[in-house]
């Protein structure tokens, strides 16, 4: 299907967690992690906080690398989802 053209940041963040968000649905064990520019910690938390419902453990927050970051410019907001194995998701459980 054809995606839709964003033109602002607060429309292509909604666009990323939207996406992880659908995505996770689809998974049986879903892991999510959160990657933002060095001093971004709100907006880091405000994504995390968002996606929290749909992981099966914690939100991965982590930061861009400084060669990234030159390139991507302040408010970079990249996140994912990831089926985990139920391995990990055990972990994820016992850890609770």
């Amino acid at each position: 299907k054809p995606v839709e053209r964003v033109r602002t940041t607060a429309k292509a963040r909604a666009a990323v967690v939207s996406k992880v968000m659908e995505a996770a649905g689809l998974m049986s064990l879903p892991l999510v992690g959160v990657m933002t520019v060095s001093g971004d910690d709100e907006l880091a938390d405000a994504t995390a906080a968002g996606l929290r419902g749909h992981a099966r453990g914690p939100v991965v927050t982590t930061r861009l690398s400084a060669a990234l970051a030159a390139h991507c410019g302040p408010g970079a907001l990249a996140a994912c989802a990831v089926d985990a194995h139920p391995t990990v998701a055990a972990y994820f459980a016992q850890a609770a």
